[in-house]
């Protein structure tokens, strides 16, 4: 458990004392890095050449280095370096000691598990989240309690939240965005048909993995949903306040009408209202309804359309964003399969790798009328080209049919000539063999 408080270590015995401690050291390693140091080094170069000879990491050396040598371990995972903070508690980077598997570790905060309702809400919502094993979510592999605090072992994906990605990059190409949302409706549609709801879609919890040997917005192809199961924890444990349910897992501007009013559970609705302003994010750069802690306003204002801010989104898009964001939750559109359906033909065929049954779900209004050779109409997709959002026709290796040539119907008989040759040269020379001998 990361906690106490502590006095900085100047003495360098101290220090490799305070390491000893730690627990995150054996004793050999320990032996040797003494060996190889200098007696009369101090204890920031002692700390620079360990977290350089990979004994310890940057954060363990500079707790270490300023007296702290409890907190590092939690279970078999030993916590490399803090990576984040939720309405709920703290996360760490962590790497199992024994399979060396690196792991996000979620640790929440003291009074999250003080009554035995919330150490039981906990244990339920934690065991429902660990059924969920998609490529678009993020695995939970284990949930327990150390001390008086509870923790969620959860798969760490090396990379930037959506929010981040879309700050360093701008409004994002349309085909890309696209690709983004297919995936999250894809891990949504996992969801939903074990009836789990993530009621807290926003960019925030939207994690992208980054490919280090690709450059640009090429390197983020991976999406995964994190937090799941976190906003029926709060709501779980949570209180109500003038009878609207204060969200602490999902920013107003992402949150549907209905989670800001008490009408009941949230449904499949929210989660695709909340996809649905994420789009609006990605292809505007900004939330639809930018509200300032208002959620009156965004209940009751009018979002300006994504093409007044954004020139060139395809009608279908705005329309599409239109049926999501509808504030009526029946007006929306009713699932993420139906959305998956809609979002595919105008996701990047070549951002990630795409499921082959999504070039089956390409509209009658979307298939090309010009055929290249060798190729039928439907093999032919329309999408739209990430710089000029012009549309344009493109051919994916997935769809594509080897064009048949004249030579596939003129090998058999090849074949029955050279048979035929080899036939009559034997024979020929069986005869003359033969008279020879005579």
């Amino acid at each position: 458990m990361v906690s106490t408080s502590a006095k900085a270590v100047t003495d360098l015995r101290e220090f490799l004392g305070v390491v000893r401690k730690s627990g995150l050291v054996n004793e050999r390693s320990l032996k040797a890095f003494c060996a190889g140091f200098h007696a009369s080094g101090t204890v920031a170069q002692a700390a620079k050449q360990l977290v350089q000879a990979g004994i310890l990491s940057e954060f363990q050396a500079e707790r270490i280095a300023s007296g702290k040598s409890d907190g590092f371990l939690i279970g078999q995972y030993a916590i490399l370096e803090r990576i984040g903070d939720t309405a709920s508690g703290q996360v760490f980077k962590a790497r199992h000691r024994t399979m060396n598997r690196l792991a996000a570790i979620e640790l929440f905060a003291p009074e999250q598990s003080q009554s035995e309702a919330n150490r039981q809400a906990f244990q339920q919502v934690t065991r429902a989240v660990a059924q969920l094993v998609h490529p678009n979510i993020i695995t939970t592999y284990d949930a327990n309690r150390v001390g008086n605090r509870s923790y969620v072992v959860m798969e760490f994906v090396d990379g930037d939240d959506l929010a981040t990605v879309v700050r360093n990059f701008g409004p994002l190409p349309i085909d890309i965005a696209c690709e983004y949302v297919r995936q999250v409706a894809s891990g949504l549609q996992f969801a939903h048909a074990r009836n789990m709801v993530h009621g807290a879609i926003h960019p925030g919890h939207l994690q992208l993995r980054c490919d280090p040997n690709v450059q640009g917005l090429k390197a983020y192809t991976e999406l995964k949903i994190r937090n799941f199961g976190h906003d029926a924890f709060e709501r779980i444990t949570g209180t109500e306040a003038d009878g609207v349910f204060q969200l602490a897992t999902n920013p107003i501007e992402y949150a549907s009408p209905e989670q800001l009013r008490p009408t009941g559970p949230i449904t499949v609705a929210a989660d695709l209202f909340s996809l649905g302003c994420t789009l609006y994010f990605m292809l505007t750069g900004r939330a639809p309804a930018p509200v300032n802690g208002d959620d009156a306003l965004h209940q009751f204002c009018e979002i300006v359309p994504a093409n007044q801010i954004r020139a060139g989104i395809p009608p279908n898009i705005v329309e599409l964003l239109n049926a999501l964001m509808a504030r009526e939750p029946a007006a929306r559109i009713a699932s993420a399969d139906l959305l998956l359906e809609r979002i595919a033909p105008y996701a990047a065929a070549g951002h990630t790798s795409i499921d082959p049954q999504i070039t089956a779900t390409v509209p009658l209004e979307d298939v090309s009328p010009f055929a290249l050779e060798g190729d039928t109409e439907s093999e032919i997709t329309r999408g739209y080209s990430v710089d000029s959002q012009t549309p344009v026709s493109t051919r994916t290796r997935l769809n594509r049919v080897p064009a048949k040539t004249a030579i596939s119907w003129h090998l058999p008989l090849l074949i029955g000539l050279a048979m035929g040759v080899i036939l009559a040269t034997g024979l020929a020379i069986a005869f003359v063999l033969r008279s020879v001998g005579r």
